[in-house]
């Protein structure tokens, strides 16, 4: 998928999450140490603008949400942030599909 047009939201978790994935490419030998620098160097060039209430939301809201959908609490960020904004989520995880369907939030790319 391609950000063409406008921005992309994310909670404050999405940078750790991030580097987690980078991390676990380099052990996973799927990429070098060096090309790390290069991807984040990428990534930063993104329109993608950090959400500044996840904290102050996820004892409340997101945890409920958790609770109710049967998801993580980091799944469940995500899926407040789509709702809060009433932008589409983007996602492959089949349990945050699942509960955003439930929830009736749009996902992009739409499901096949």
């Amino acid at each position: 998928m391609q950000l063409k047009n406008g921005q992309a939201f994310v909670p404050n978790i999405w940078h750790l999450e991030l580097g987690n994935v980078l991390i676990q490419a380099e052990r996973r030998e799927r990429i070098i140490g060096t090309q790390i620098s290069t991807r984040l160097e990428l990534v930063s060039h993104l329109p993608i603008v950090t959400d500044t209430e996840t904290d102050s939301r996820a004892i409340r809201e997101i945890l409920l949400l958790a609770r109710t959908e049967t998801l993580t609490t980091y799944d469940a960020a995500y899926l407040e942030l789509a709702i809060r904004h009433g932008i589409p989520l983007a996602t492959q995880d089949k349990a945050l599909i699942r509960a955003a369907a439930r929830v009736k939030m749009q996902l992009l790319p739409p499901p096949q």
